[in-house]
This record gives structure tokens, sequence and C-alpha cells, in this order.
């Protein structure tokens, strides 16, 4: 049977929404907690495709980035607004079974595919937080590296998130980003105003920062 290219689009478009709502479903019966209107997710779907397609990316260059952040066996790794897990799948594994990835992110439907990701991958070792990135609910100086790949620019308080990352850190720990979206002197001006990080090692827009023990901030907003 011939279709017109019409009917092609329609055709994909049914196959698109019907595979969308089949996951829903799925997820909805691994997660059992709501993840989000229907229309809504339908939406994140879209959102989430095109950001893939965005974002792919050669496992060396995932390799290479751990490597920067100085993940390793063995540590605690918050992946602060991680997504879909395009780096907490291979933070998990690096870590292996001694070490512990949290996976926080404050949209549900993120947190809902983190789990069943981890699940068919069997990983152990992934823990999901539904929380905003100011207030991780984890305890002080917990964390061997907090990991933002991507995500600092939709920080709406980016200060507060600074500041709940020096709190959760170790004293050696490591505060790494990866932000292709904001301008770095921007983002190194607002680093430098709360005066709790300084820059370690920096490539490109990836930024490697330690604990500065100054520890005051300043009162100021960007």
């Amino acid at each position: 049977m011939d279709f017109t290219t019409g009917e092609w689009v329609g055709i994909g478009i049914g196959i698109f929404f019907g595979v969308a709502i089949y996951i829903y479903i799925i997820l909805k019966i691994i997660y059992r907690q709501r993840i989000s209107g229907i229309g809504m997710y339908l939406f994140y779907t879209f959102c989430v495709w095109m950001w893939i397609f965005s974002f792919i990316e050669p496992p060396q260059r995932k390799r290479k980035k751990l490597k920067m952040a100085g993940i390793k066996d063995g540590q605690i790794v918050l992946d602060a607004g991680c997504g879909i897990g395009r780096y907490t799948i291979p933070i998990a594994r690096t870590v292996r079974k001694k070490g512990r990835v949290y996976a926080l992110d404050n949209q549900p439907f993120h947190v809902a595919i983190i789990k069943t990701r981890a699940r068919i991958a069997g990983l152990g070792n992934i823990h999901t937080i539904l929380a905003n990135v100011t207030n991780t609910g984890l305890k002080d100086k917990s964390i061997d590296t907090v990991f933002m790949s991507d995500a600092f620019h939709e920080y709406g308080d980016k200060h507060g998130a600074l500041r709940e990352a020096n709190r959760i850190l170790k004293p050696d720990g490591t505060l790494f980003i990866d932000e292709h979206e904001m301008r770095e002197r921007k983002l190194l001006d607002i680093v430098a105003t709360v005066g709790l990080f300084s820059l370690e090692e920096k490539e490109g827009k990836i930024y490697r920062f330690k604990k500065s023990g100054r520890g005051i901030e300043k009162t100021d907003s960007l």
C-alpha cells in the first residue's frame, strides 16, 4: 500500500504518541508515584528526545570528563540536575559497588526515568532524590564530588546551589561544573561572589573547583 508524505507524517506522529503513552504507563507501574499529568509528560518526552539528539557524546568524551572530575572507585557523588541520567549511569559504573551516586532532579519525570534505567542496568548504587538543588537533604561533608553537567544555568538560586554544594562536600571534595549555556565570565563571577570555591582546573567550558575555606558570602545577587 502506498502512502503520501502527509500520511507518513501522520503515521510517525501516531507511533510517537503511542510509544510515549506506553512508556508513561510502564514508568507509573515501576515508579508507583505521580510523574506528572499526561499532557505535561508528552511535552517532557518531546523535549527530552530533542535534548538527547542535541547532546549525543561518545563514551570516551564522557570518561574524560569523569576523569577530570576526579571520580573513581568507591566515591560518593551527587549528580545535581541529573536529567534522564546522561552521566548518572557512567558515574555509577565508575564508582562501582563500593561507591554511591545520588541522582538529584526537581522533575518527577526525570527521577522516574533514572529509577527505571538503574533497574534495567542492574545498578543498585544509584539513589534518586526528587528535590531542589538548594536543599538536597544530604548530610554535611558526606559527598566526594558534586557533579553539575549543563545544569547550572537552569538553577533559579545559583548562590544557594553553591552554598549547598559547599555544605555537603567533604573538606577535600570537588565541585565539577560542565556548563556550555552560560558565559564563562558570568559563571566565574557567581562562584567568586559566593566565595566558597577556588578554581583548580579549567578546560574549555569545563571547570573543577575545590573548597576555598573562606565561607563568607556576599549578599548581592547576579
